[in-house]
């Protein structure tokens, strides 16, 4: 406020001694240190002081043990952004009775292998808190047209992951997701519609499967790239995935070893979605 300037910084024909006040904003620049983008955190679960205090970044408060604390005041190496927030985590846990009916929905839908409602259901539950997992799994949801692919992602994922998630379909590219959508937030993405109909949308795909790959590592992910003025930039994609398509456009083995398929048999019922809605 331009009062702290005044009564901070008395000058004696202006109301502000500005080379004074200048002074003190470089000598605050050298004690701060040299700034890292590097250390930029944004929304998402983390792990800071050498993995041993796991925080919470809702984008307008960090969570750590439990306790509410202002990003900018938190102390440690870490930079946690202050962003648009997201809802917090309820505080009243879900009984283990009431987490198991995650499963038993998930048990109800068609699939090719019953290994595949636990793992649908496993991933909706640790991809909120993907920034602080060591490995960050993908699955890949398979399904000829009107199998409930979309119905699945709609009504169950989207509706357990919440907020957390960043959903993407078409047309969208690897940098898109990580310019646009991720930055420096450490979130799942749910991507519909992971169709690879022509040599563009393969290689647009194969370029989000690359992203995925780096991402899905305790390191991070972090990639350097060159710009045109000359200054470069780096990424850091702190990610897990969820597809759901037609085909699957996977042949290479570093994709497929990261990716869980979960395939859907067509059940041709008309109400074979009213046990789940009930």
């Amino acid at each position: 406020p331009l009062l702290w300037w005044e009564r901070e910084f008395k000058g004696n024909r202006t109301n502000i001694n500005m080379d004074m006040a200048a002074n003190a904003l470089i000598r605050g620049c050298y004690t701060a240190g040299p700034f890292n983008p590097d250390n930029i955190r944004g929304r998402g679960a983390w792990w800071d002081k050498d993995a041993e205090t796991a925080i919470l970044n809702l984008g307008n408060t960090l969570i750590v043990s439990g306790k509410d604390h202002d990003p900018p005041e938190y102390p440690g190496r870490y930079i946690y952004e202050r962003v648009d927030p997201f809802p917090p985590p309820s505080k009243s846990p879900l009984t283990t009775r009431e987490a198991h009916q995650l499963l038993e929905l998930c048990d109800l839908l068609s699939w090719e292998r019953s290994l595949s409602s636990l793992l649908l259901a496993g991933w909706c539950v640790i991809a909120p808190i993907c920034g602080a997992l060591d490995w960050r799994p993908s699955v890949w949801i398979l399904g000829p047209s009107g199998s409930g692919k979309g119905w699945i992602l709609e009504h169950i994922v989207k509706l357990i992951v919440g907020d957390w998630a960043i959903l993407a379909e078409g047309d969208t590219t690897a940098a898109g997701l990580v310019q646009t959508a991720l930055k420096s937030d450490a979130r799942p993405i749910l991507f519909d519609e992971a169709e690879a109909e022509n040599e563009r949308a393969i290689a647009r795909i194969r370029d989000i499967l690359f992203l995925m790959r780096v991402g899905s590592s305790s390191t991070g992910g972090r990639q350097y790239k060159g710009t045109s003025d000359g200054r470069g930039r780096s990424t850091q994609a702190r990610t897990c995935f969820l597809y759901a398509s037609i085909n699957l456009p996977v042949s290479q083995f570093p994709d497929m070893s990261r990716v869980a398929t979960l395939a859907l048999v067509k059940n041709d019922d008309p109400d074979q979605f009213a046990a789940i809605k009930a």
